[in-house]
């Protein structure tokens, strides 16, 4: 049931209210805010309600806690407002229940067929006893259910919304508020198809129904039903859940059977009243056998908790639970209990069909092996070796060295290819394999060739910027081959002007072709480099 933020009451721990001093803040309803209180050397529960705002459901629930009086019910213990001078709250004073909420007791006990079933018969016991005096809850569900510390018995609490005979009418809608997944498929009927002036009155059908939801999620950990709206009613409406049995193999099919009876669409369908439920519970432990002792869901443990939260802590918790509850994963065992801390994934162990070639003899253990062959024996270790990532190195200076060499080799075969093919092209435009030894002290005049190459190393005496390899020329494509084309022989005037002179189409075509396989050098070093 939603709360308003209004309803939220908010007081400080010691604060005396009433001959009653404040410990803590037990919970929260759509009417009022709950806290744990002492006076001498005994708890309470304080319900504290503005008198403004939900004066009508205080009177309400005073008026329906006066009339019950069983074990498995709370206690009223009295009423009163607060501040004197203000009258600001009213506050309703009961027992305090000392246990866990049912929910909470089933993920920390993992309880078994048995101890489920005296759950049921427990609960349909304070419901028949509400029943007699004319009181429907009408909020059934796990967290209105508390398992008392002392003697393990189920106490129905919060009877803030409930109904009655001879009280006034507090609801302005058409429904009594619930919670929608515990709501009965005829209340929901009338929804869709009620006639104007009429109102829906909740009776003990409803209770049963919503005692099945209980049941059902006590089976399997999740509800029958889906909690999206539109999708839920229809559900709700048209679908029958899934037995539980079927959903979880450790549930008797006998309990099963009275869980589905709970959940029939029809209420005549259902048991008669709450204590038929209780009959049937008690018929049920008869006839119980060792199976019925062996606890209902596998408990959480790392090694089958999900990771479909790892790496989210933040969302982890509340993801997981309503994974759990809204059944995803109906091929999955139900778990329950503690939650281990989620971690990441853990690494993939290499497949046992996967063989190691034996390792090198005489090989040190300090110096790491590099990976031996693996023999795939069949198609699933291929699958699963392309499967598995490969190992990442640590981070450390030897590592981010041997990550470098392999780009650092690169380099250098560039480099290489590089002078490899200017030297080509120099000595192709010669017409010589090699320059031939000096015969004379007097050096030779550089020809044109010799004067072309250089700039490619050291760039152009003549200012002439010829880009590296790899970018593209400044000039253009057209005036790259227009340099490379130049005659070698030209007077040294010529040169100094930047005017070379072609002497013969021969030479020009040589320098073209010498070109060529400079260029075809040059990318099959690259390549393989």
């Amino acid at each position: 049931m939603a709360m308003s933020f209004r309803s939220l009451v908010e007081i400080a721990p010691d604060t005396e209210v009433r001959g009653f001093r404040i410990e803590s803040r037990l919970g929260a309803g759509g009417y009022g805010t709950v806290y744990r209180a002492r006076r001498g050397e005994r708890l309470y529960a304080l319900k504290f309600l503005r008198l403004r705002e939900a004066g009508h459901w205080a009177r309400r629930e005073v008026d329906v806690l006066m009339r019950l009086g069983h074990r498995n019910l709370v206690r009223f213990e009295g009423c009163g407002y607060w501040p004197d001078e203000s009258h600001e709250f009213f506050v309703v004073i009961m027992d305090y229940v000392h246990g866990q909420r049912l929910d909470e007791w089933a993920a920390s006990h993992n309880p078994d067929a048995r101890q489920v079933t005296l759950k049921l018969i427990e609960v349909a016991r304070a419901l028949g006893a509400a029943h007699q005096q004319g009181v429907v809850h009408r909020d059934m569900k796990e967290a209105n259910i508390l398992v008392r510390a002392s003697d393990e018995e189920a106490v129905v609490v919060d009877f803030g919304v409930a109904g009655a005979r001879d009280t006034l009418r507090a609801t302005p809608g058409l429904l009594p508020p619930t919670t929608p997944p515990y709501r009965s498929p005829e209340a929901w009927h009338f929804f869709r198809h009620f006639q104007p002036g009429e109102v829906y009155q909740a009776g003990p059908a409803d209770d049963l129904y919503a005692l099945g939801v209980v049941l059902y999620w006590l089976l399997t950990n999740r509800l029958p039903f889906t909690e999206i709206p539109n999708e839920m009613v229809d559900e709700v409406l048209n679908r029958v859940p899934k037995p539980p049995h079927q959903i979880n193999p450790r549930v008797p099919a006998a309990l099963s059977a009275v869980c589905m009876k709970l959940l029939e669409k029809r209420p005549e369908d259902r048991y008669p009243d709450a204590a038929a439920v209780e009959a049937a519970g008690h018929a049920l432990l008869a006839t119980a056998d060792a199976d019925w002792s062996v606890p209902l869901c596998t408990p959480h443990a790392t090694d089958n908790a999900t990771t479909e939260w790892a790496g989210r802590p933040e969302e982890a918790r509340e993801g997981l639970d309503a994974w759990l509850r809204q059944g995803h994963h109906d091929e999955e065992q139900p778990r329950r209990g503690a939650h281990p801390p989620l971690v990441p994934p853990r690494e993939t162990p290499a497949p046992a069909v996967l063989e190691s070639a034996p390792a090198t003899p005489g090989r040190s253990p300090s110096v790491p092996e590099s990976p031996s062959p693996v023999l795939l024996t069949e198609p699933a270790a291929l699958v699963a070796a392309l499967a598995t990532p490969p190992p990442r190195e640590a981070s450390s200076p030897a590592a981010a060295s041997r990550r470098l060499a392999p780009w650092l080799a690169v380099g250098v075969l560039l480099m290489v290819g590089l002078g490899a093919g200017v030297n080509y092209l120099a000595l192709s435009a010669r017409g010589t394999a090699y320059p031939a030894a000096a015969t004379s002290a007097e050096p030779e005049p550089l020809s044109g060739s010799e004067t072309l190459a250089m700039p490619l190393a050291t760039g152009s005496p003549s200012g002439v910027k010829v880009a590296p390899p790899w970018q593209a020329p400044e000039g253009g494509a057209g005036e790259f081959f227009a340099l490379a084309a130049a005659a070698p022989a030209a007077p040294p005037a010529a040169r100094d002007n930047g005017e070379p002179s072609v002497k013969s189409p021969e030479k020009k075509r040589r320098a073209v072709r010498s070109l060529k396989n400079a260029v075809g050098t040059g990318a099959l070093c690259m390549s393989a480099a």
